[in-house]
């Protein structure tokens, strides 16, 4: 796995972890924002792997 892939599953790990404990601490729109990042950062390891890589969200 190379380190572009590694570097963007840490922060997935770490914003869900975020998102978790502001969950937990009734914070809910600071949980979906850590969510959403979560996912966009797992998003992008997956990407990787097939060697597309995006510079917006929106795909472009």
């Amino acid at each position: 796995m190379n380190e572009d892939i590694l570097r963007y599953l840490d922060r997935a790990e770490e914003a869900l972890e975020s998102a978790r404990i502001l969950h937990r601490e009734n914070h809910y729109l600071d949980a979906a924002s850590r969510a959403y990042y979560s996912m966009y950062h797992a998003a992008m390891a997956a990407l990787s792997t097939e060697n597309i890589s995006v510079k917006t969200h929106k795909g472009n």
